[in-house]
């Protein structure tokens, strides 16, 4: 047992720390070693170990319990034992919990007849009018074929660009919610990764990301691109319709009105979207998982894909699914839009006009 931090209490408590060392019979040279050599190695370890958990954590939206969270840290590289997750779980106060089943209210008719798009993608507002705010609210479900099944993406939802985003990259939550318009640069088709913004005590606050790798430059494809601009248009429109009472930052995924979306809101939206399409329940996480096992069914290089999708260890990408490239990853990235847009168009004369309201 290590009783230096009960003579530390005594201290702190103005006590005596000659009598303290004396009754638990170890000297005070020994004591103010150890007090002025800092934190050890396995306290730094455990410190590190903590952040992964905490970042796991909140990516499944407060869910997992330390079975789920050791299983990933470890199909991520990391070697501890079960029980030390529990422990550190227990000192961040990071609990497990079963998340509410779903209740399904609305069941489309097939046999009702299809509505017509009253919208036509304009969401802008006349302020000068009024009665103007929360009147267009419309989602229409299309889907992408997986190789984990039905992975159901909202690709004329509101938030089209960072669905696409997510199933083109690979990004993570925390990466989505952070991410700044001026790191893209759709004229040459990429994507700078520097920031992240992530949950700590139910807030959202920035962060520098998981690691070194996790920020990185990747190419976009024609597909993603295209969303892209057209969800950044509809932001400057907003923008310019809100004017001056349009929060000022820089954060590429915001409401209508301008605020960041906080990681639990892009999860909850996510999770809303999936269980209108009547699917099994998926997570956003899993978009990641998909498109690392896409590209390496489809032969791409490990490496260049370790690095697109922000791995330290080019082996954590091998066991999930020198110099850094830059731009060598411009082929993948087609590929795998160019994929994916094909899946989502080979649905989408069956699937286009089923009409569902996205609260």
């Amino acid at each position: 047992m290590n009783c230096y931090p009960f003579i530390e209490a005594e201290k702190q408590g103005d006590h005596n720390v000659k009598r303290a060392c004396e009754l638990l019979q170890v000297s005070r040279s020994a004591y103010y070693a150890d007090r002025a050599s800092g934190p050890s190695v396995r306290e730094q370890r455990d410190a590190e170990l903590t952040g992964k958990i905490i970042e796991i954590h909140d990516e499944s939206s407060h869910t997992y319990g330390s079975p789920r969270v050791h299983r990933e840290l470890r199909s991520q590289g990391e070697r501890c034992s079960r029980k030390r997750v529990v422990r550190l779980m227990r000192a961040a106060d990071r609990h497990g919990r079963i998340p509410r089943r779903w209740k399904k209210t609305t069941i489309p008719d097939p046999d009702a007849p299809t509505r017509p798009d009253l919208i036509g993608r304009d969401f802008g507002i006349d302020l000068d009018q009024p009665g103007q705010l929360d009147r267009r609210r419309c989602g229409d479900i299309t889907y992408i074929h997986t190789w984990q099944g039905w992975l159901y993406l909202a690709l004329l939802d509101r938030y089209d660009g960072m669905w696409v985003l997510a199933a083109t990259t690979g990004m993570r939550r925390s990466e989505l919610a952070g991410v700044e318009r001026q790191g893209v640069d759709l004229e040459n088709g990429v994507l700078m990764i520097e920031d992240t913004r992530v949950v700590v005590a139910g807030r959202a606050q920035a962060s520098d990301g998981k690691s070194e790798a996790s920020q990185r430059e990747i190419s976009l494809d024609a597909f993603t691109v295209r969303h892209l601009k057209r969800f950044i248009d509809q932001m400057n429109q907003e923008r310019k319709d809100f004017g001056r009472r349009y929060p000022n930052h820089d954060y590429l995924m915001a409401g209508p009105e301008g605020r960041p979306l906080h990681p639990d809101t892009i999860t909850a939206r996510f999770n809303r979207l999936v269980d209108r399409a009547g699917v099994p329940r998926i997570r956003l996480h899993d978009v990641r998982h998909t498109y690392a096992t896409l590209a390496q069914d489809a032969g791409h290089n490990i490496k260049t894909l370790s690095e697109r999708i922000g791995h330290a260890d080019v082996t954590v990408t091998g066991k999930i699914y020198t110099h850094k490239s830059r731009g060598t990853d411009r082929v993948m990235a087609d590929a795998m839009g160019a994929m994916i847009e094909r899946l989502a168009a080979q649905n989408e004369a069956s699937e286009t006009g089923r009409g569902s309201e996205v609260g």
